[in-house]
């Protein structure tokens, strides 16, 4: 049973499946704000959040935005996918082509 007090806050992930420029803003919200501790889970967040807030069509999930910094961290960036949203990443090479 959940206690009635505490509120189920997610934001990245949801099941609704919120749009990601709607994400990236409560994101954001929380980031700055000076109630919040952040304690990042992993040295590849950052970049991940930026990749997932800066995507021109806003299609690819936060899981599949972590792929990119680690593809990146590894010239040429190859990542085997059918998932075409990958191509709009810069640093980041589709294969197959």
């Amino acid at each position: 049973m959940r206690d009635r007090g505490r509120r189920d806050h997610r934001i990245v992930g949801s099941r609704s499946r919120l749009p990601a420029g709607r994400c990236s803003d409560a994101a954001n919200i929380l980031l700055d704000s000076a109630e919040v501790d952040f304690m990042p889970c992993s040295d590849f967040f950052e970049d991940t959040f930026r990749t997932f807030a800066s995507q021109r069509s806003g299609r690819l999930s936060f899981v599949d935005a972590a792929i990119a910094p680690l593809a990146r961290r590894n010239d040429p960036g190859f990542v085997a996918t059918s998932d075409g949203d990958f191509r709009d990443l810069s640093g980041v090479t589709v294969i197959p082509d």
